[in-house]
């Protein structure tokens, strides 16, 4: 009995210190408690879902254009197409470059010009028409040169080419009292044609023909002048 009496005495202390008993508020073990982390957590997440952006379209990086297509013109030999003379400067030029690859000591001038065609039909014609000095081992002579050289031509990758040549083109050279063909001096270089195997370039105002010599490496070159 002492012990309860204790008890009620406690409580009325508690009761008297804490007023009415309307404003304590019961809680109830078993009721659960909402997290505040959870709570948080929940609404950081739908924060996130609805603020995603949709991914922004871009243009595609800019490309520099292609570089002009360049047309490569077509060197059919056209620019040779006319009519030509090879003068006296360039004939002597011409034969002092290939006296020069001859193992003969030999020197050959001329006096006159040679007149050349190449016509646009695929013809072509030479028709040299000079007066020559020789000197052969130190012997003086003279020469003269008559007819043509006739036939047809072309031109690929800037070598002239001849076909069916008609060679009517005449060289007599008279030294020391001997008379001599042409084919008989020079590997025959003066009575036969000088266009074929020929290369050329058109850069210039005028064509320029590479007329061969004796050295196969060795090539002059001869400008035309116009007719």
């Amino acid at each position: 009995m002492a012990a309860l009496a204790g008890a009620l005495a406690v409580a009325g202390l508690l009761v008297g210190c804490g007023g009415s008993d309307e404003n304590v508020a019961v809680l109830d073990p078993t009721t659960p408690v909402a997290s505040t982390d959870a709570v948080t957590n929940t609404t950081t997440e739908v924060t996130e879902s609805q603020s995603t952006d949709a991914p922004v379209e871009t243009d595609p990086p800019a490309t520099d254009p292609p570089p002009p297509v360049t047309e490569v013109a077509v060197d059919d030999g056209s620019c040779l197409v006319g009519n030509w003379v090879v003068t006296e400067a360039e004939m002597n030029g011409f034969y002092g470059a290939l006296t020069s690859t001859l193992d003969a000591p030999i020197t050959i001038g001329v006096v006159g010009s040679a007149p050349l065609s190449f016509g646009a039909d695929g013809t072509y014609g030479w028709q040299p028409d000079f007066a020559l000095t020789v000197e052969v081992a130190g012997q003086r002579g003279t020469g003269v040169t008559a007819g043509t050289i006739t036939g047809n031509w072309s031109a690929v990758d800037g070598v002239v080419t001849t076909a069916s040549d008609v060679n009517a083109l005449t060289v007599s050279i008279t030294i020391g009292g001997t008379t001599v063909n042409g084919a008989d001096l020079t590997n025959g270089l003066l009575n036969s044609s000088p266009v074929n195997g020929v290369t050329y370039s058109c850069d210039g105002p005028t064509p320029v023909l590479d007329f061969q010599t004796a050295d196969p490496a060795v090539t002059v070159p001869v400008t035309l002048t116009p007719a």
